[in-house]
């Protein structure tokens, strides 16, 4: 399942200490918890089947939408669940308290590598700085 994957990519961040800063993380179960829904007619993931048109077969169609809903309930709805649950009780509180990839580990090295990149030139942020005054 796609979300278990991103669990587990997520988790193996936590363990090298390469998280999101926890700032990022504020609110962010807002964007799952709409797609956790009791009634499947209120997915947004179930709004194409109310548009299925009347030339398909009555009994083909009620299979299409039992079939849906079945797929919504255990993926969608399941699968937002189960991350929102992640993010909220593990991902979040073990995320990185400073903001910033130089707080990260390998960050300042990381960040240096970044500055050669973009500037084209083997100068170091604060050159940079200076230079910019």
């Amino acid at each position: 399942m796609h979300v278990d994957d991103n669990i587990a990519m997520l988790k193996m961040g936590i363990e090298k200490g390469e998280t999101l800063p926890k700032a990022v993380l504020k609110g962010y179960e807002s964007y799952l918890t709409p797609h956790i829904v009791d009634t499947i007619e209120n997915s947004y993931f179930y709004e194409p089947f109310t548009r299925i048109p009347e030339s398909i077969a009555a009994d083909k169609k009620a299979d299409f939408i039992k079939r849906g809903k079945a797929a919504i309930e255990k993926s969608i709805v399941q699968g937002y669940q189960t991350f929102h649950d992640f993010i909220v009780e593990e991902y979040r509180p073990n995320a990185a308290d400073a903001i910033g990839i130089s707080a990260q580990p390998g960050g300042e090295n990381f960040y240096q590598q970044q500055v050669e990149f973009y500037a084209t030139l083997p100068m170091t942020a604060d050159d940079i700085f200076e230079k910019g005054k």
